[in-house]
């Protein structure tokens, strides 16, 4: 009994080693993308806002967006299958304001998998009028 315990032990322990290296989190690197192909120089979401949402689906869990600067922003994430959503207010680079919608990935028939090290996603944002 004793031989089959430490066998099951080290093949436990042979199974960890070769998943040590590998990373459970995304570096993800969000940019924006507008149908008239202005600029975006700044977009704040409003994380509490009513249809604002980055959402794991295989755990639950919730991301807030952080701030896109020059129309880009990066984060840290889990792996996994993630649907997201928001509407806000974008600072254009000519000094104007645009209301935005990005609604690509809002469903699980939609969601992008996120599984790689490192990836890039491109928000095809909506003008809203």
């Amino acid at each position: 009994m004793k031989r089959i315990l430490h066998i099951l032990l080290l093949l436990a322990c042979t199974a960890c080693t070769k998943n040590a290296g590998q990373e459970i989190y995304c570096d993800l690197t969000l940019e924006l993308s507008l149908p008239s192909g202005a600029q975006v120089a700044a977009l704040a979401v409003d994380n509490a806002g009513p249809g604002n949402y980055f959402r794991n689906l295989n755990t639950g869990e919730e991301y807030d967006f952080p701030v896109f600067v020059n129309g880009k922003c990066r984060m840290k994430v889990l792996k996994g299958v993630y649907v997201l959503g928001f509407d806000a207010l974008a600072g254009l680079a000519d000094g104007t304001g645009l209301r935005v919608r990005s609604a690509e990935y809002t469903t699980m028939l939609y969601a992008v998998s996120l599984v790689e090290d490192t990836q890039t996603l491109t928000l095809n944002l909506l003008e809203l009028r």
